[in-house]
């Protein structure tokens, strides 16, 4: 048997043995709903306040934990505001709320994540820590699925109402609504199979950029 043959066989052999010691792990390690604050006076400085850090309240409209399958997250109601008023001291002026889950893996996991269709507005991305690229960072609604590597990762959403300041007075509004991640923990016979699925990342149906 050729050198190179033996090698991927034990190199099968080890990953198998591996797959079916343990079973993938994954660890929340903090889920918080973030805030921010601020304006843009007609003369000064802007001011900008970012608002104290609060835990995920898990209720059915924003909900981070692991159970038996793995991490689930649920995201909803997430509202920003913004205006720019003429003739007064302050140009522009908005609120944004968001929410960062932070979350490690010990072995490679599969993912699944969705947004509504009922976007205004506001982005959400996922990334691993140490890595320039995002996993995914979407504005719209859709549907994503793949394969993490072990790992620390970031899972965040902001509405960014502060990005908007049209030229003429106005307000408005930006949500983040319906956004589901869930990370599935794989019974340890699957796991030889993910470690070879790890550079795909495939799109059930592609986001609009």
């Amino acid at each position: 048997m050729r050198r190179h043959h033996v090698i991927a066989f034990l190199w099968s052999v080890a990953l198998c043995a591996c797959a079916m010691s343990a079973r993938a792990a994954v660890t929340l390690d903090s889920a918080e709903l973030t805030g921010q604050s601020g304006f843009q006076p007609r003369v000064g400085d802007l001011q900008v306040r970012d608002a104290t850090p609060l835990p995920f309240p898990n209720d059915t409209r924003k909900f981070a934990d692991v159970g038996p399958d793995g991490l689930n997250v649920s995201v909803d109601s997430l509202t920003g505001s913004w205006s720019t008023i003429a003739g007064n001291e302050i140009l522009h002026q908005w609120t944004d709320q968001g929410f960062r889950v932070v979350f490690d893996l010990d072995q490679p996991a599969t993912f699944a994540y969705h947004r509504g269709p009922d976007v205004d507005v506001g982005s959400v991305s996922l990334r691993a820590d140490g890595q320039l690229q995002p996993i995914f960072w979407a504005f719209e609604e859709g549907d994503l699925s793949g394969t993490l590597a072990p790992g620390r990762y970031t899972f965040t959403g902001d509405t960014g109402a502060r990005a908007f300041v049209p030229a003429t007075p106005s307000g408005g509004r930006a949500d983040i609504l319906d956004v589901r991640l869930s990370v599935l923990v794989p019974e340890p016979a699957a796991t030889v199979a993910l470690l070879a699925a790890l550079p795909l990342c495939r799109r059930r149906r592609a986001l609009r950029r």
